[in-house]
């Protein structure tokens, strides 16, 4: 299943056939890529939110992964190890687990600056360089 299948309105339908109600909102499973791809739509669709990442089989407190975006650009990630390009470049290795994107919350820091289409070309072109180990969840 495409890792974006999740990204749309969900509709609950009431017992008449009517929406109950709507929840809006980007999140799933992580597979092999597909931090990359959701990063690029939401950098493309100039989103502003905060991405959570959260490994398969680790302890989503002191494993999770979070990434800011502002107006499409990316300005600050965070884990229990780095924040800065350093969490960023860590949070789009990661090959499995979960994802949810919360629209509208951003948390004021700037630990990043540049073009984030460029930023996600450096990650590629480092993971090249290195090649990419993609058993790999932990520091870059």
């Amino acid at each position: 299943m495409d890792c974006l299948s999740s990204w749309a309105k969900k509709v609950n339908l009431a017992p008449d056939g009517a929406p109950a109600r709507y929840e809006e909102g980007l999140q799933g499973s992580l597979d092999d890529g597909c931090v990359l791809d959701v990063m690029q739509l939401l950098v493309r669709t100039l989103k502003t939110g905060r991405l959570e990442l959260y490994p398969e089989g680790t302890d989503v407190r002191t494993n999770a992964h979070t990434v800011f975006l502002r107006n499409g650009n990316i300005e600050h990630a965070e884990n229990a190890l780095h924040d800065g390009r350093d969490a960023l470049y860590s949070a789009l290795r990661l090959t499995n687990g979960e994802f949810r994107f919360i629209a509208g919350e951003y948390g004021g820091k700037a630990t990043i600056k540049g073009n984030p289409h460029m930023l996600l070309m450096d990650a590629c072109r480092l993971w090249d360089e290195e090649g990419l180990r993609h058993d790999s969840v932990s520091g870059w």
